[in-house]
């Protein structure tokens, strides 16, 4: 299980990982509901996200990709990719791959 965090009135949301856990934040500077240049300052809430058949797919498709064999780090790439979500990790092997990927922001 992987945790989504968000603040509770914002637009967007990102997938925070440490290394293999999922612990993390979103930006600093994400907007809440009803404010398109006002950080959020709410508390961060962490959702759980279980690992369902589209996660799965995405993460075996992702091999064809290139992407490297770490099927932890599949599982992580493929919820940031179907979640349409930044990534926040320290991994260098997920940072290489989406330095090519257009469709994850692989921050830190």
């Amino acid at each position: 299980m992987l945790l989504l965090t968000r603040c509770p009135e914002a637009i967007s949301s990102s997938v925070s990982i440490d290394g293999r856990s999922g612990t993390g934040g979103t930006s600093a500077t994400e907007p809440c509901a009803g404010s398109t240049t006002k950080p959020c300052s709410r508390p961060r809430e962490p959702v759980p996200i279980d690992v369902d058949v589209e996660i799965a797919l995405a993460a075996i498709a992702l091999g064809a990709r290139g992407f490297h064999r770490d099927p932890a780090d599949r599982f992580i790439y493929a919820t940031a990719l179907l979640r349409r979500a930044p990534l926040v990790t320290k991994d260098a092997a997920i940072h290489t791959f989406a330095a090519h990927d257009s469709a994850v922001t692989a921050l830190w």
